[in-house]
Formats: C-alpha cells, sequence, structure tokens
C-alpha cells in the first residue's frame, strides 16, 4: 500500500484486514499488506475500503494500491 494519512489508518482488501497502522504520515510511505488480505486480490474488480481515526488537526488520507518489484 502506498499511504500518506492523518492519523490511526484501517485498511481492508476484498473485506480482509491488510494494514492497520496508528499515528500520522508526513509523506506518503509503503506499508505491507498482510498475506492473507493479499490472498484476495482477483483480477477483475476489488473492493478497497479504509478507515481513518481523526482525533484533532488537520485531516487527510489517500491510499493505493502497488506492486513492489
Amino acid at each position: 500500500l502506498r499511504m500518506h494519512h492523518d492519523e490511526a489508518t484501517e485498511v481492508y482488501i476484498n473485506g480482509v484486514l491488510a494494514s492497520q497502522t496508528t499515528g500520522y504520515t508526513t509523506s506518503y510511505q509503503t506499508f505491507s499488506v498482510a498475506p492473507a488480505a493479499a490472498a484476495t486480490l482477483q483480477t477483475g474488480a476489488n473492493t478497497l475500503a479504509v478507515h481513518c481515526n481523526q482525533t484533532g488537526g488537520g485531516q487527510y488520507i489517500d491510499v493505493g494500491l502497488s506492486v513492489r518489484q
């Protein structure tokens, strides 16, 4: 996952928890995807669901999938 966020996050791929973070980032960072969530990826449509908990200050989140080579 490539993610830039303020504050704690949960990211799900096809209903399976892929990544969970605390705190915030000041730039885009790469996060590993849990093997169980990666196993659900399929050709065609997939569902990415994101929850971001904001407790103060600015607020933002941007999440995407990237391929690590």
